[in-house]
């Protein structure tokens, strides 16, 4: 894979078996505010909090990562395949919960959801390290 910084309209090129090229637009819900205030702290030399769950945080993550959705539906990405990356860890499996019911929610939303995109798939990371990559790309359609 190679990333591709710009406004092309994807982020990478991932390289097929056959030498061909596929494009790919990669994207998550980021809470920006949060992301922002930790960099902050780790600028001036403190450490970012640790990332809590909170009543209401757990729904209103899913209402994000949907409005996402939502949103990468309306472009046209047409000659791309589409990545949704999702975060789990936590919100799920950090407090012993599963994100199963979550994720079926996510994977029915998005069949059910028009894109002008060659493909569409999910990236679950529900741990904190990237062993579980492999394992968690749903292909959605």
């Amino acid at each position: 894979m190679k990333l591709i910084i710009g406004s092309q309209g994807y982020d990478g090129l991932i390289l097929q078996p056959d030498g061909t090229e596929k494009r790919i637009e990669i994207t998550s819900y980021k809470d920006g505010k949060l992301e922002f205030e930790d960099a902050q702290r780790v600028n001036s030399g403190n450490f970012a909090l640790p990332r809590i769950q909170t009543e209401g945080s757990v729904e209103e993550y899913i209402e994000k990562v949907l409005e996402n959705i939502q949103k990468k539906s309306k472009k046209d990405y047409s000659g791309a395949s589409i990545l949704f990356v999702v975060h789990t860890f936590h919100y799920f499996e950090a407090y012993g919960k599963s994100s199963s019911a979550f994720i079926r929610t996510l994977k029915k939303e998005m069949k059910n959801t028009d894109f002008r995109a060659d493909e569409i798939y999910l990236l679950e990371l529900n741990q904190p390290e990237s062993v579980s990559v492999k394992q968690n790309i749903h292909f959605i359609k």
